[in-house]
């Protein structure tokens, strides 16, 4: 004589009887009428387990019978999201790549995450194909390129000093420019620096030229930082006092061809010869 049933029996007459259904989890009162649905069914008015949705794949995995006939979701399976008590897949929520049940986590390609939801990366940053914030394109379309400093997609305009960088996509200078910040545009060294050929950004400002740069990797987007001139062409040199090229015989008196700090001089000019110093003198 069983005096109490397993999980999914119900005591009938000292005799344990199966619960009807195999989606009837429990019965207490008779094995006609369940208490407790598998996932994927609802418990109905008459107390018998119905499928949430009718469908082969099971999209919805908890929910509840509504007034007048039908049901709504409250829970999804893996892949779906929840949508007003339905369950869509990600491809069809709206330029969602990634869900889960209660909002979109990765958005397709074009598209960013704002609260839950994907907007157009164009709606903010034209010819933007992909990108993170509303603010910040990472990938540009076939016609235009990264402006490096702002993150936004136009033209490389070469009148400006700019050309494409196939490899990463970006705006960049060309050998011999710098990008400054005012109007994100590629000045000449010789713009920054009198006279210079070639220049480079530094963080050291000993001897350097403050300048209002764009960008750079070692520095954040429209930081000021350090320029200097690494060629002042033949017969020039970077003064490090004044910050600019001057001739080898402005720094020393009488000298055609000097070293890069302008302390030693390599040849006079006519009329005049070297010293042991290394100083031209007449």
């Amino acid at each position: 004589e069983a005096r109490q049933c397993s999980d999914g029996f119900v005591l009938q007459a000292a005799v344990c009887e199966e619960c009807q259904g195999d989606q009837c989890l429990s019965c207490s009162s008779s094995p006609e009428k369940c208490d407790e649905c598998d996932w994927g069914f609802y418990l109905t008015n008459e107390l018998k387990c119905a499928d949430c949705d009718n469908q082969p794949y099971k999209k919805c995995l908890k929910c509840i019978e509504k007034e007048g006939g039908g049901t709504h979701c409250l829970q999804c399976a893996e892949g779906f999201r929840l949508d007003d008590g339905e369950c869509l897949e990600c491809s069809e929520s709206d330029n969602c790549a990634v869900c889960n049940e209660a909002t979109c986590e990765v958005c397709k390609e074009g598209y960013r995450l704002i609260n839950g939801k994907c907007d157009a990366c164009s709606d903010t940053l034209n010819h933007c194909l992909s990108c993170k914030t509303p603010y910040k394109c990472d990938k540009c379309d076939e016609r235009m390129a990264l402006m490096t400093g702002d993150n936004t997609c136009d033209e490389c305009r070469q009148e400006n000093g700019w050309y494409k960088n196939d490899d990463t996509g970006l705006c960049e200078c060309k050998k011999g420019f710098l990008n400054v910040k005012e109007n994100y545009q590629c000045a000449t060294c010789k713009d920054l620096i009198p006279g210079c050929k070639e220049c480079k950004q530094t963080d050291y400002p000993g001897s350097a030229f403050y300048v209002d740069i764009g960008y750079d990797p070692q520095f954040s987007p429209g930081a000021g930082t350090y320029v200097t001139c690494v060629d002042c062409g033949d017969d020039m040199v970077f003064d490090q006092k004044s910050k600019t090229c001057r001739k080898c015989s402005d720094i020393i008196g009488g000298c055609s061809r000097c070293n890069s700090e302008g302390t030693q001089c390599y040849d006079c000019l006519n009329g005049f010869y070297k010293t042991r110093d290394r100083r031209g003198r007449e």
